[in-house]
């Protein structure tokens, strides 16, 4: 079933998105040069005004966050 998640995920990104599965059913997308409002209508597409789905005859819940990213945020580290 997380290989249908990320293909329907994936289907709604961008060519400048990242999109990564962090682990089980949960998935991250890296939206780069996105503002917050841009980024909230984005995780509202992909959410398609539904908070449970069904795939593959199987009930899921879909929930969405959105978090932004400062350059000051020493937090963050890239490999």
């Amino acid at each position: 079933m997380p290989q249908n998640i990320a293909e329907q995920s994936l289907a709604l990104s961008r060519d400048s998105d990242i999109g990564s599965r962090i682990g089980g059913e949960e998935f991250a997308h890296l939206l780069i040069e996105t503002d917050l409002e841009d980024a909230g209508t984005i995780a509202q597409r992909s959410l398609a005004g539904k908070s449970k789905a069904e795939i593959d005859g199987q009930s899921v819940t879909v929930s969405v966050g959105v978090v932004r990213l400062l350059e000051s945020d020493k937090r963050f580290k890239s490999f």
